[in-house]
């Protein structure tokens, strides 16, 4: 376990990082377009920041598992397919905390939505009624404690899929993948070596 913190701290770290860049981002749309009472355009906004935040996860676990694929490929590092997904939890410690502490006492749920501000507009989404101060009102998502965890989901989720592919070398699409050259390379030799 020291192993894995001493050579993966860095970019857990940076995922924190890129989550609360993306944060900001996300959370001053989302109140731009809260502030002139434009629903629509709140969530909207809301999703294009959660799909640019997934967008860099995918893209820097990718290189990490590109990288880690060659090492392991050459017997330089034992595989470990669940990389992606520590990486991801290390860096989303931070907001398991506060989705546990917003359980319990909701002011922890504004805490934990400047954290995680890019789902601030997909969580103003209506989800059932209930009643408040003897009146019956709709309910946003982020009343419902659940919703604190499962916006961590997709981090996850991605973060270990994308690694899992980089250490094969599968893009979902050469758009979003970087070129890995020495792969590349290890692949034409082996296609060479097979045709002899």
């Amino acid at each position: 376990m020291k192993h894995f913190f001493k050579e993966y701290s860095y970019y857990s770290f940076k995922m924190f990082l890129n989550q609360f860049a993306i944060a900001l981002m996300g959370l001053v749309l989302a109140l731009a377009f809260g502030m002139s009472e434009n629903h629509t355009g709140q969530v909207l906004s809301s999703v294009f920041a959660v799909v640019f935040y997934l967008f860099l996860i995918y893209y820097m676990t990718w290189e990490i598992g590109a990288k880690d694929g060659i090492r392991v490929e050459h017997g330089r590092k034992k595989a470990r397919p669940l990389t992606g997904l520590y990486m991801s939890l290390i860096a989303n410690s931070p907001n398991f905390v506060l989705a546990v502490l917003a359980a319990f006492i909701k002011p922890f749920g504004s805490i934990a939505i400047i954290l995680q501000g890019m789902y601030a507009g997909i969580l103003t989404i209506k989800y059932k009624t209930g009643i408040v101060d003897g009146e019956l009102v709709e309910l946003p998502l982020n009343d419902a404690w659940w919703s604190y965890f499962l916006i961590i989901l997709p981090a996850l989720l991605v973060s270990m899929i994308s690694y899992i592919l980089g250490t094969k070398n599968i893009g979902l699409s050469r758009v979003l993948v970087p070129a890995n050259p020495e792969q590349e390379e290890i692949k034409r030799m082996k296609k060479k070596g097979k045709t002899k």
